[in-house]
């Protein structure tokens, strides 16, 4: 088994490991995680532990990509479990958290990150303010585009 201990265990593991033709990761999706990688802290408490909170536009211009590519990486990457996405709000930042678990399963690769159990994974909540007229707002069943890919 793989244990990932440190942040640049985490950047080699995607950079070195994960290959687009053998996860089925597009070389976009594969980008994004290393920009998630790069960004992560492995040393904050066991709850905020391997999460990062950059703005989609920071990670956009990080990675040469527009928000609405990025946006549509991070809620293919939600449908595939390798990523953990909380949308934030005007005083917190959007979460990102890579699954390392998840992303071993798609190299065929035992994986975890180190030191703790690999909590169960809950829905990731984004919360939605109603009267907001956004482009990716669908306002039939109350729902963002990235809450739809992200289900």
């Amino acid at each position: 088994m793989l244990e990932i201990k440190t942040q640049i265990d985490l950047q080699n593991f995607i950079t070195r490991k994960v290959k687009c033709d053998v996860s089925g990761l597009s070389g976009y999706q594969r980008l994004f995680l290393i920009e998630i990688a790069d960004r992560v802290n492995h040393k904050h408490s066991f709850e905020k532990q391997w999460r990062c909170w950059p703005s989609v536009e920071g990670i956009s211009k990080c990675i040469g990509l527009g928000k609405t590519k990025t946006n549509e990486i991070i809620g293919s990457l939600c449908k595939l479990g390798v990523l953990e996405y909380k949308k934030g709000n005007s005083r917190v930042g959007n979460e990102y958290k890579i699954d390392v678990t998840a992303l071993g399963k798609l190299m065929g690769v035992d994986v975890k990150y180190h030191g703790g159990i690999q909590q169960e994974k809950k829905e990731a909540y984004v919360p939605v303010q109603s009267g907001i007229c956004h482009p990716d707002y669908d306002e039939e069943d109350g729902t963002s585009f990235l809450e739809r890919m992200c289900l």
